[in-house]
């Protein structure tokens, strides 16, 4: 096997590859990451507030690649944070087609738990509060109120009640 020289380090090196260049793929990143252009990197990094697997979409590279040439260029990476996923801007989002619990899960990620009750008063804390859909219309967000456990379900059974005579009727 032919001895060949690595473009990068200049450290001799065997392969089996017709035509090398490097001896290793840290080498071929390196190689690669010095193609960047260092103004590029920063006004899609900071200027556009892209990440580094976006950055490597666009410029045709790794995630790996972008990420030594900001390392070799002093490009200071921003922390690790998840972007805002609340929402229509979420992949799963299903909008009015919902769950009956993802309605009421909404209902405390947007209000929290409710810690008295609109029908009786209490604010005893050993007490369960739910947020109680009035009307059956789950997506109306103005269509819930705070209510104690005990009242809520003398409330569906009343509203229950009610349906089942309209139906007989």
């Amino acid at each position: 096997m032919p001895g060949y020289m690595c473009r990068v380090c200049g450290q001799p090196f065997s392969s089996y590859n017709p035509n090398p260049q490097f001896c290793s793929q840290a080498c071929r990143s390196w190689d690669m990451s010095a193609k960047l252009d260092r103004d590029q990197l920063v006004d899609l990094y900071h200027g556009w507030g892209m990440t580094q697997d976006e950055i490597a979409t666009t410029l045709g590279v790794t995630q790996k690649t972008v990420w030594g040439a900001m390392k070799r260029y002093g490009i200071s990476a921003r922390t690790a944070a998840k972007r805002d996923q609340s929402g229509p801007k979420n992949h799963m989002w299903k909008g009015d087609a919902a769950s009956y619990k993802a309605f009421h899960h909404r209902m405390t990620s947007r209000f929290g738990q409710p810690q008295e009750c609109s029908v009786c008063g209490t604010t005893d804390a050993s007490r369960a509060y739910d947020w109680a859909n009035l009307s059956g219309d789950y997506a109306d967000l103005d269509d819930y109120a705070r209510m104690c456990r005990s009242c809520h379900w003398k409330y569906d059974n009343r509203v229950d009640n009610l349906r089942t005579k309209e139906v007989a009727r």
